[in-house]
This record gives C-alpha cells, structure tokens and sequence, in this order.
C-alpha cells in the first residue's frame, strides 16, 4: 500500500515539493523513476537524481521535460549505454546535446541519435516550406511511399499502427522505424497536398516519387542477386529477431560504424522483446 501511494504521488505534477523531496530517498527504483519524470520535481532534486544507482532511473530524466540543458549534458555522457540510448531518442534535445550523442561511441546510440536528427531535419524542412496538411483520404502518405515501392505493405500496417498508438505523425514514425530519409518523406507530403488540390495525380505523384528518388539498394535488407532483380525491392523493417551484430557495443575511444545490414539488424532488435539491456549484456558475452 505504501508504495503504492508513494507511486502516485512520485508522478503527480499537483505532489507538494516537500512529498517529492521526500520521495528522492524512497529505497524502490520504480518510485524514484516516476519522480524523475515529474516536471514538478524541483531542479536540485533532478540532478541529484542525474547521479541515482540505477540506470532506469536516470534514463527516465530523458522524459522529462523540465530537465535543463546541464542535466541533458550529464545524461548524454552517462556510463550507462541504456540512458545514453533513452536520451537519443528525445525530439527536444538542445542540438549541442544531440551532437554529442551522434558522435557517441555505441553504434547503436549514434544510429537512433542520426533517425531522431532524420525527423528533426523533417520537421524543419516543412517550417521552412511552410507546409500545411490537409485532410483527405485519397493520398495517403504510407499509400504513395507504398505505390512508389519504398514501403511492403505489412510493414506499413505496421507502421500506421505504431503511430496511431503512440499518437505520433506517420512521418516521423518512418523515419524512425526505417532507412527512408527525410527527403523521401517531404517530397511524399508534397505531392500528397498537390494531389488533394487537383494538380497532380496520384499516377502523376508516384511515377515522379519512383524518378526522384529511385530505390537505393543501401536504403534495404537485400539478400543477394544482382541490382536488376532488386529494382522493386522495397525497404524491410523489423521482419524479424536476426542474428546478433557482432561487434563490441561499447570500446573506448574506438568508434565502430553500422553498415545497411547491421543498421536494419539493430532496428529489429530495438522493437524485440529483448530490449537494449539485453542486447548488450549478450554482445558483452562475445567480446
């Protein structure tokens, strides 16, 4: 019952000050997590809570919005690869922030740190265009990215799932989940409003998509033969748990780079049920 109420009260932005200060001493992880992702949890609290025991607790500071610069800096430098890989992942990090994580030394912290880079770069380029989104069901953005063979189609059902669950811009969903580049995805928007307005069909939109931006055979998971008999390959996402990326996570001052194949091996282990926590501790076991 106690730490049910400390649970509560850890989470609740309305929790006197002197309840959450009270709460940073609370022996379970669970409730200082909670606390941590309190945008009322006073500033000196956070940073204490920056330095916590466990990892979860300070990978949760990634969530909370009311983390200043300082804070996000400490975090993105954290030991810890799983705090470091929960950072990467935050849309409003302050660039500097994010620049270190692009440089970090864990591949896989550096590659999520690039797809969240990919939707802020798409985000912005639609500021500069000063996009407008219309509403329609005709020209759907995951229907011409299918029609012009960048998406399988159960990879877009996928897809539109995760962002109707997480209530998130399919775009940025893409970006997220796939190789497709921001370009990619722009130019998709754009031709799905000309096509709302009258002066493109979707014909016309997808036949320009496909001259635009052919696919690439680095942009997917191929599986061998010759470039002819991959031109309507499409980009592969998360098909399934593939053998483990041999390579040391994390090694010093070493930087060690993904290529197509292992970037596309890791965004499958990212959605499996093993999680980040085990991934490493499994490479660890290789090294």
């Amino acid at each position: 019952m106690r730490f049910a109420r400390d649970y509560v009260l850890a989470g609740n932005p309305k929790t006197k000050e002197q309840t959450l200060r009270r709460l940073a001493s609370v022996d379970d992880a669970k409730v200082r997590c909670r606390l941590a992702e309190n945008v009322s949890t006073p500033y000196d609290v956070l940073k204490m809570l920056c330095g916590d025991s466990h990892p979860d607790v300070r990978a949760a500071l990634a969530f909370n919005s009311a983390a200043t610069s300082d804070i996000l800096r400490e975090l993105c430098l954290d030991a810890d690869v799983n705090v470091r890989m929960s950072m990467a992942e935050r849309l409003e990090l302050p660039e500097p922030v994010l620049a270190l994580l692009l440089e970090d030394e864990n591949p896989y912290v550096r590659d999520c740190a690039e797809r969240t880079h990919e939707i802020r770069t798409l985000e912005a380029c639609l500021t500069a265009e000063s996009f407008v989104s219309e509403r329609g069901e005709e020209a759907r953005l995951g229907e011409l990215l299918f029609s012009a063979g960048w998406l399988e189609q159960e990879h877009l059902a996928r897809l539109v799932s995760a962002a109707q669950c997480e209530k998130r811009p399919l775009g940025q969903v893409i970006l997220r989940e796939t190789d497709l580049s921001h370009e990619v995805v722009v130019a998709a928007l754009n031709m799905q409003l000309a096509i709302r307005r009258g002066r493109m069909s979707i014909t016309e939109a997808v036949d320009n998509l496909r001259s635009r931006y052919p696919i690439r055979i680095d942009s997917a998971c191929y599986s061998g033969g010759s470039v002819n008999e991959h031109l309507d390959e499409t980009v592969s996402i998360r098909p399934g748990l593939p053998p483990l990326v041999e390579f040391p996570p994390s090694s010093g001052s070493r930087k060690v780079d993904l290529n197509p194949d292992e970037r596309m091996q890791w965004r499958m282990w990212q959605s499996s049920q093993y999680g980040i926590a085990q991934l490493l501790s499994d490479a660890n076991s290789l090294a």
